[in-house]
């Protein structure tokens, strides 16, 4: 039997290092951006109430990082 010419060629698997470089590099910019937040904090005398916006702020710096790769993934993954 002939192999149908309307069927491609099986798709190439791509690195999944790419993947990882993407997302590494969105989480080293979402911590950078941490860290320019919490420079904004320096030279002022922390009270109590400033506790909690400065752990937030620290906790969601690898977020930002990620939610940032998430369209790349997403795009990178669907294509």
């Amino acid at each position: 039997m002939e192999p149908d010419s309307r069927v491609l060629p099986p798709r190439t698997a791509r690195p999944a290092g790419r993947h990882a470089v993407i997302t590494a590099v969105a989480a080293l910019a979402g911590s950078l951006l941490n860290l320019f937040s919490i420079r904004l904090y320096e030279g002022v005398t922390l009270h109590p109430g400033d506790v909690l916006p400065l752990a937030v702020t620290i906790a969601l710096g690898p977020v930002w990082g990620l939610a940032a790769a998430l369209p790349v993934s997403v795009a990178h993954a669907a294509s």
